[in-house]
């Protein structure tokens, strides 16, 4: 199997963000902005340091793409999503974590903690949540600029283009392919649909940059090691 990198791992374009203004529609999009979560008032959080140099990988640029205003915001999150005060989150806190009135759901959550859990916990810490939480508002607004036409709704060509402008440069073949795993015969999928579609690619995109450690944009593994990789998707 060989992968053809652009600019490295794909590191998404800036200054996307979560756009303003934009309509929701039956639920699908993620609400604009930051709301603090009811109850936590600012007390009791602490200010963000420097994460830890376990925290590398193509995923940790979300984290630096965040201000620290956003950052203190995501704080108030993570403490509020982190019930039994472990300083981590687990899949079953994550999963109930809900997006414009969507939980993420247990094999969403699964697979962003796998893509962002940087030191291979099986949990992921403040760093890692602000980057997953990053990477969701992220595909939001790809998903956002590639629907065009409003209905909520992308085909597979719509979906290569929001996948190209956040930066995973993929065929269309290999878009396709997912397309049809996710769309069960319909035309389009929403958003909780294009952003499991994603988690597959962003956890993919993981495991191939932990197999190429001299970073040269080729692997060779055996079907054993191909098995496991799809395993987790």
């Amino acid at each position: 199997m060989s992968y053809y990198p652009n600019q490295g791992y794909g590191a998404p374009r800036q200054g996307y963000g979560a756009p303003q203004g934009y309509p929701q529609q039956g639920g699908q999009y993620l609400q604009p902005g930051m709301q603090q979560p009811g109850g936590m008032g600012g007390m009791g959080v602490s200010m963000v340091g420097a994460p830890p140099p376990t925290f590398q990988g193509w995923a940790t640029q979300y984290y630096y793409q965040l201000k620290p205003q956003e950052l203190q915001e995501l704080k108030q999150w993570f403490v509020s999503v982190d019930r039994d005060r472990s300083q981590s989150i687990s899949v079953h806190e994550l999963q109930n974590l809900a997006f414009g009135g969507i939980p993420l759901g247990f094999d969403n959550a699964l697979k962003l903690i796998k893509v962002f859990d940087r030191d291979f916990s099986g949990t992921i810490d403040f760093y890692e949540y602000a980057s997953l939480h990053k990477f969701i508002q992220a595909m939001q607004a790809a998903f956002i600029r590639a629907d065009q036409n409003r209905n909520s709704q992308l085909d597979a060509a719509e979906i290569h283009n929001a996948l190209l402008s956040s930066g995973f440069q993929l065929q269309i073949h290999a878009v396709q392919a997912l397309f049809r795993k996710y769309a069960r015969g319909r035309t389009g999928i929403g958003f909780g649909d294009f952003l499991g579609l994603a988690s597959d690619i962003a956890l993919l995109r993981s495991k191939f940059e932990w197999a190429d450690s001299r970073r040269s944009g080729y692997i060779s593994i055996t079907l054993d090691q191909l098995i496991t990789m799809a395993a987790d998707l």
